[in-house]
């Protein structure tokens, strides 16, 4: 791997379950005149395990723009039955090399902004970070700020609801907000990260993105009773519907033969 962060822990995932083994090392070396940078105890503090993953902790940070590989001995780990991990005694079977940028990515921007009212119940939530970022892995919360009730909770591996163009991120919830009610939005450490693999810390409180929705729609008439009358379709029906409309602008003479005298 390449562009690894220099604070990042060393994880291995076996095919079944192991457990550590009294006396097995892990050993840190430098790829560049094969040094030794750190050598750890399997059974230390450093290393944790869990089921079938095992996590080493170095007690020192890597240098930037630097090659590494990894050394296991034989015997380190073991299955349930006592089955040995062969262990790792090359420069090539683990190996990687650091990167310059540590800067986890943030948030510059937030739409609709933190605070903002009157938002349309139909808004996108569209964040954008001070770099480029891509999917990592978790979820973004939506909640109501009345009672921290979850209105909806999103995968950010959700390609349907999570767009990613550069560094700005639009998410589209499924369920529309309310009007008059106030949200505010959690995201998951590491559902982002930037090209160097550090993660965007994320949002867990109340207060860093919050909002009110707002119905803003005007009515528009769907039925009206009686129904509107359907225009002339004929040029004979066209026709009649001028004479008529003539018609109805006549003065209201009197009848032939009458004389109407005013009174005096």
């Amino acid at each position: 791997a390449t562009g690894v962060v220099t604070t990042a822990n060393l994880i291995i995932t076996f095919s079944e379950t192991v457990q550590a083994i009294s006396g097995g090392t892990i050993t840190i070396k430098k790829s560049s005149g094969n040094s030794t940078v750190e050598t750890i105890s399997a059974t230390g503090s450093a290393v944790s395990i869990s089921g079938s993953q095992v996590t080493i902790n170095p007690s020192s940070d890597f240098s930037a723009n630097t090659a590494y590989y990894v050394n296991i001995s034989s015997a380190a780990f073991e299955d349930a039955s006592g089955n040995d991990f062969a262990g790792i005694s090359n420069t090539t079977t683990w190996n990687f090399t650091t990167t310059s940028d540590n800067v986890a990515p943030t948030v510059s921007t937030y739409s609709p902004a933190d605070g903002a009212t009157g938002v349309s119940l139909t808004a996108n939530l569209v964040l954008t970070f001070s770099e480029n970022v891509s999917v990592g892995s978790g979820n973004i919360t939506i909640k109501k700020s009345s009672d921290n009730s979850t209105h909806q909770t999103i995968s950010v591996s959700d390609s349907n609801a999570v767009s990613i163009s550069g560094s700005t991120v639009t998410i589209n919830p499924s369920s529309n907000f309310s009007g008059l009610l106030s949200y505010y939005v959690n995201i998951d450490a590491g559902a982002f990260k930037d090209a160097a693999n550090n993660n965007y810390a994320g949002i867990s409180n109340a207060t860093t993105w919050n909002f009110t929705a707002l119905d803003n729609t005007a009515p528009t008439i769907t039925i009206a009773t009686p129904p509107p009358s359907p225009p002339p379709t004929t040029k004979h029906q066209r026709s009649r519907h001028v004479r008529r409309r003539s018609l109805d602008w006549l003065p209201n003479f009197p009848e032939p033969g009458r004389v109407a005298v005013p009174p005096g």
